[in-house]
């Protein structure tokens, strides 16, 4: 057993350690911090890629006892700036957007190993991203789109402007499409309702989802109405009636854009 300071997204946390024990294992049972994917635990896959220093490494196997040493520890959850679309990280909305994402195991670490990338080569070439992910494995096979995310979240970096393949748009309840004057006067009204009411610690039945999690904001994933937010070409064809809400949650939970109060 060892003490030993750990330095992770910039706070710290001092506990004890088994020396067998993987960064992974302590961020998850120890300190109860969801902020990476176990996928393989045998360093093989890169879903629970994380920071250190700046550089990718496996969670799996890097071992805590070993972390303690005045490392800056960095994941996925300190990468946004702010609430909503507007607030995450470049790489982050890239891989939202285009597509880079598909059942979302993987994602966090292709994130994290991005964002490594990015800030040692600013403008890589495909050979250059293929090389920097190639620790990184997708088992939904969604390479073509996790590329475009990546040259697109570098341009955006760059300061260039960028358009991406698929329009946040924000759905009501119900799972229809507002306006932009529409949702002004939709924000409007959950403000002062909101002010008005008392304090539940939840959203007004209104703009809950039927599955009964109180998301902040539902963001659809497609341009096109009446499809499912996920318009990976294995989706493409599957449609949901227009009563059903567009409900987030899932890749919310995945890029740490939902608060913990809320799911």
């Amino acid at each position: 057993m060892r003490r030993v300071n750990l330095d992770i997204d910039g706070k710290k946390y001092d506990l004890v350690v088994d020396n067998r024990e993987s960064l992974w294992e302590t961020m998850n049972f120890q300190l109860g911090l969801q902020n990476s994917n176990l996928g393989c635990d045998r360093a093989q896959c890169g879903a629970c890629a994380v920071l250190v220093d700046g550089k990718a490494v496996n969670g799996c196997t890097v071992l805590s006892a070993r972390m303690g040493r005045g490392q800056k520890i960095t994941t996925v959850a300190s990468l946004p700036k702010g609430p909503g679309l507007a607030g995450l990280h470049p790489v982050q909305r890239a891989f939202w957007l285009d597509g880079g994402f598909q059942c979302g195991i993987c994602t966090r670490g292709f994130i994290m190993s991005t964002v490594a990338l990015l800030a040692a080569n600013p403008k890589p070439t495909t050979a250059q991203i293929q090389e920097g992910l190639a620790g990184n494995i997708c088992r939904c096979g969604e390479y073509a789109k996790i590329y475009t995310a990546v040259n697109t979240a570098a341009a955006e970096m760059r300061g260039e402007k960028v358009t991406h393949l698929a329009s946040a748009i924000v759905v009501n309840a119900t799972g229809s499409e507002l306006s932009s004057s529409r949702r002004r006067t939709a924000s409007s009204a959950s403000a002062a309702a909101s002010a008005t009411s008392p304090s539940s610690g939840t959203q007004p039945n209104s703009t809950r989802p039927r599955c009964g999690r109180s998301c902040p904001t539902l963001v659809s994933r497609s341009g096109r109405r009446g499809e499912k937010w996920l318009t990976s070409k294995r989706y493409e064809s599957s449609r949901i009636p227009p009563t059903r809400p567009a409900c987030p949650t899932p890749i919310g939970a995945i890029l740490r854009t939902v608060p913990s109060g809320t799911r």
